[in-house]
């Protein structure tokens, strides 16, 4: 009895982590935020692969137009144009969107752009190797 238990338990905690639940907050459960992960790896990779965190040119920018942007309702009523300065930066806009859009709290986000600086930090010296031969 106390062998299933123990096997039911275990495969509980790793069903946890591969559904990437995290820790409890004011909402309850907590799920890192993966836009924040995917976005902030990305910002790594192109700041590693140009050399420098900053846009080509100054600014990085996207426009939406007024009454043309969204499929599902009218709106933004003007033309909403975002810039960003950073890859930086434009990861963790695309991070806070969640926040603002209620689907995740400021926790889910913050444990979302750290482990992205980590994935985006090892996919780039992984793929390093295969440019410079020295790939396993």
């Amino acid at each position: 009895m106390g062998r299933v238990f123990h096997k039911t338990a275990r495969s509980a905690r790793r069903t946890e982590q591969e559904n990437n639940v995290g820790p409890r907050s004011e909402f309850g459960r907590s799920k890192r935020s993966w836009l924040s992960t995917y976005s902030r790896s990305a910002a790594e990779v192109l700041a590693s692969i140009t050399g420098s965190p900053y846009f080509p040119g100054g600014l990085g920018e996207f426009v939406a137009p007024a009454n043309a942007y969204l499929k599902f309702d009218t709106g933004p009523t003007t033309d909403v144009r975002l810039q960003w300065a950073s890859y930086y930066d434009a990861a963790d806009q695309a991070g806070i969107s969640r926040l603002y859009g209620g689907i995740h709290p400021r926790v889910d986000d913050f444990t979302g752009r750290v482990l992205g600086a980590t994935v985006g930090t090892t996919a780039w010296q992984r793929a390093r190797t295969y440019f410079d031969g020295t790939a396993p």
